[in-house]
């Protein structure tokens, strides 16, 4: 009796686990032709990915693309920044058209395909991509100088301390210099 239990759940495990195992879903998804790039300057960044599907007569027939500054969010389908809805579209890539992205802002996507059938394919893996400064009125940081040119002798030496007021969940320092830094 518990071999022939046994061999009943090995069984269904057999015929289920494939499925899910290679179930078809999008790969290779990239922004601006980067995986997870930083820095972007375009408005309106281009989202490509592809299908992967091995069965035969595999086919996108219809896409949507989700954005949100949540990862969270995002993995559970929601978005705060832009969501296609449903599109009917063998196309392989996306122009964004949502909400103003923000200067260094931080944006999460991903991205569901239906297959040949009308069926739903598991949706991507998120990924993200960061705005750059994007122009002049962005910058908000402090040039500090000697004075001098940066020729006339050794290297100054600057140093400051400061405190954030709350905990620091992510942080990037961008540094331009015409000599030495150390941070």
């Amino acid at each position: 009796m518990k071999s022939r239990l046994l061999y009943s759940i090995l069984l269904t495990a057999g015929a289920i686990l494939p499925s899910v195992l290679f179930a078809a879903r999008p790969v290779n998804l990239k922004t601006e032709h980067l995986t997870n790039p930083i820095g972007l300057d375009n408005t309106h960044p281009r989202f490509t990915w592809m299908m992967d599907d091995n069965s035969v007569g595999a086919a996108q027939t219809a896409y949507q693309i989700i954005v949100g500054t949540d990862s969270v969010g995002v993995s559970q389908g929601k978005a705060d920044a832009w969501s296609t809805g449903k599109i009917n579209s063998r196309n392989i890539r996306a122009v964004y058209n949502g909400k103003a992205l923000q200067p260094f802002g931080r944006y999460y996507w991903r991205v569901q395909l239906w297959n040949a059938k009308g069926q739903p394919t598991l949706p991507s893996a998120v990924n993200s991509f960061e705005m750059g400064m994007m122009n002049m009125t962005s910058w908000k940081g402090m040039w500090i100088s000697d004075g001098e040119s940066r020729n006339t002798g050794p290297a100054p030496y600057f140093r400051t301390t400061f405190g954030t007021g709350k905990k620091i969940k992510m942080a990037r320092a961008y540094i331009a210099v015409a000599g030495l830094y150390e941070l």
